[in-house]
């Protein structure tokens, strides 16, 4: 009877987790626009080869994207932002990087 009890609730754990995991693939979904605004941002920052982007984070929500992060400088403000409003998608942008 023990045994049963086991199975049982390893089989609902099972079940629960499962559907979590589920839950986090649709939540990163590939398909949301705002996600694949998010990779392309963030691949075409990485391709401007400006090391001083690595503290930079962006957050995108129905094309509107907050940038935060620190930059060395005004010019790599001033770049970081010119490559954000230059993605197709991007509506607006909120500028919330400090020098």
């Amino acid at each position: 009877m023990q045994r049963l009890i086991a199975v049982v609730a390893f089989g609902i754990f099972m079940l629960f987790s499962g559907c979590a995991t589920s839950n986090m693939s649709l939540r990163t979904d590939r398909s949301d626009p705002d996600s694949l605004l998010t990779s392309e941002i963030y691949g075409r920052l990485e391709n401007d080869n400006q090391p001083s982007y690595a503290a930079v984070g962006i957050d995108v929500a129905d094309g509107v994207v907050t940038v935060y992060g620190t930059v060395p400088s005004a010019s790599d403000r001033a770049r970081v932002l010119s490559v954000v409003r230059n993605t197709t998608g991007v509506r607006k942008v909120i500028d919330r990087l400090v020098e």
